[in-house]
């Protein structure tokens, strides 16, 4: 074998650097991306900047390394184990393309993969520059961070033009969408997930899938809950999905207050998302600051109408009037009254819900955000010299 095709058969070696692999949007975005790119052509690696997290088992299930920076737990050293870990693997593995996700990985990962020299740098951004503001420093070492990546991709129109700003260059950007499948779990019908969340077939169910954070805005969806109570089906409830990270408590006490406790369900942390969406009949999230939600992607992917708050690239998923409601962040009126509508349509829901599901086939396919994946990569590699995959001899 001569040696420009046993170069061209070597599989480019691509490092994900993310914080852990928790339950969070962009982790499950790399738990149905990572698998799914050319393994003739890249072997992906995910490097965590803090240790193990409940998604490792299942990415490694699927033919993905997951290796630890460190696994120390207090802060401090866990901050200064990232960066010398992070050195030590990017240093010996010398992958050809490093890829980081999250702000903590980029500030740690990025400072050592520009200390070691080393080339075909990409950062996703996947949320709103708004955490700048509590953290000035970190958005100067960002700015600083991104003159020395060689691509930056954003989630949404609306994050790539904060990026812009921040100084990304024209030629830098990108913006590919997250990707999902068409549908979640096309073998779960309605009924059958009702069943198993022994919700009645005539009750009008609402599901919101975000972490309890102050900014997902659950504390303003109590208070339309409560303006729009009156107004609704007899029987109806609230599924919310998520996470507890430390509101939980004032959350149950603030809808005891309004009279809802016994419409709403305080569901925590699952694994089994799907079956929440499939057994409700509208989506709902109010947050206050997004880049572009996972959640309301897979909620339209399920066939839901969805209510949100027009922040970010949120309303670039959900069209006001076509697939769903789109409402100010904070107008309570004007949440209440889109639940109040959609509760009461059910002819609207079904209207709006079918037009969401074609808009997520249009533009958020799993398979169209692989590609542009694997596009960015291969042109980094070519950048550099390498032998292209389309001349790669198929095995």
């Amino acid at each position: 074998m001569n040696a420009s095709v046993g170069s061209a058969q070597r599989r480019r070696r691509v490092a994900v650097v993310i914080p852990r692999l928790g339950i969070g949007g962009t982790e499950h975005h790399l738990l149905d991306i990572l698998p799914r790119i050319d393994r003739h052509w890249f072997d992906i690696t995910v490097v965590t900047t803090r240790g193990a997290g409940p998604l490792d088992e299942e990415l490694r299930q699927q033919g993905i390394s997951v290796v630890y920076a460190t696994t120390a737990r207090k802060r401090l050293l866990s901050l200064v184990g990232s960066f010398f870990g992070t050195m030590k693997y990017l240093r010996r593995e010398r992958p050809d393309i490093v890829h980081f996700f999250l702000p903590e990985a980029y500030f740690i990962g990025g400072l050592c993969s520009v200390l070691l020299g080393q080339g075909n740098r990409v950062m996703s951004r996947r949320s709103l520059n708004l955490y700048h503001r509590r953290r000035r420093f970190s958005a100067t070492i960002e700015r600083w961070l991104h003159r020395r990546m060689d691509v930056v991709i954003a989630n949404s129109n609306a994050v790539a033009k904060e990026l812009a700003d921040e100084g990304v260059a024209r030629d830098q950007l990108r913006t590919v969408y997250s990707g999902i499948s068409a549908d979640i779990d096309a073998a779960m019908t309605p009924s059958i997930a009702r069943q198993q969340l022994a919700l009645d077939d005539n009750m009008m169910v609402f599901v919101g899938v975000a972490n309890l954070i102050p900014y997902k805005g659950h504390r303003d969806l109590l208070e339309a809950f409560a303006i729009a109570a009156p107004r609704f089906p007899d029987n109806w409830q609230f599924l919310a999905v998520g996470r507890d990270d430390g509101i939980g408590a004032q959350l149950r006490d603030h809808a005891e207050t309004l009279g809802l406790t016994d419409n709403i369900r305080w569901v925590g942390e699952r694994r089994d998302v799907p079956i929440f969406l499939k057994a409700s009949d509208v989506a709902v999230l109010t947050s206050h600051e997004e880049g572009l939600p996972k959640s309301i992607i897979e909620a339209m992917a399920a066939g839901l109408p969805c209510v949100v708050t027009g922040v970010g690239g949120t309303p670039e998923a959900v069209i006001d009037g076509v697939t769903g409601k789109v409402v100010a962040v904070h107008d309570t009126a004007a949440l209440a009254e889109a639940l109040v509508e959609l509760a009461n349509d059910p002819e609207l829901r079904a209207q709006f819900g079918r037009a969401a599901k074609a808009r997520v086939d249009q533009l958020f396919r799993v398979e169209t955000c692989v590609a542009e994946y694997e596009r960015i990569y291969e042109t980094l590699i070519e950048r550099s010299g390498e032998a292209s995959r389309a001349s790669m001899p198929m095995r």
